[in-house]
């Protein structure tokens, strides 16, 4: 499915667990009627939001090479992909922390570890906006 839809999550995770997180990410997005797609790598992730479109991508705020931040800084930046949601999970939770992730862009910052009640309740109160 191509193009924003309301139901359409991708989620950026970088953690030594990663592969068993991204598929237990994916699994409880699809099990509550999301489209899911997760991606291991920042950069990956622009290219993967253009083209897809998702209405929100979930990131991990620290990963090497490109941090989340980063990530989220040049999502605002780009014309297609300046208005999907943003979240940011991240074990980095200071007053300051959460400062710097809204100035990046991004929407919602979440604290590790990110439940799966958090993140649905995140989701599904945008959906309920629209």
């Amino acid at each position: 499915m191509m193009g924003t839809t309301l139901t359409s999550v991708l989620a950026v995770v970088y953690d030594g667990r990663r592969e068993v997180l991204t598929d237990a990410l994916q699994l409880l997005l699809e099990q509550n009627g999301f489209e899911a797609r997760t991606v291991t790598d920042a950069s990956l992730a622009c290219a993967v939001a253009e083209e897809w479109l998702p209405f929100a991508v979930v990131v991990d705020i620290v990963m090497p090479g490109v941090t989340g931040l980063e990530l989220a800084r040049r999502l605002r930046a780009s014309a297609l992909t300046r208005d999907m949601l943003l979240v940011a999970f991240t074990a980095r939770t200071s007053k300051d922390d959460r400062t710097r992730a809204l100035e990046a862009g991004f929407d919602v910052h979440c604290a590790k570890p990110l439940t799966p009640n958090r993140l649905l309740t995140v989701l599904e109160s945008v959906i309920g906006r629209c």
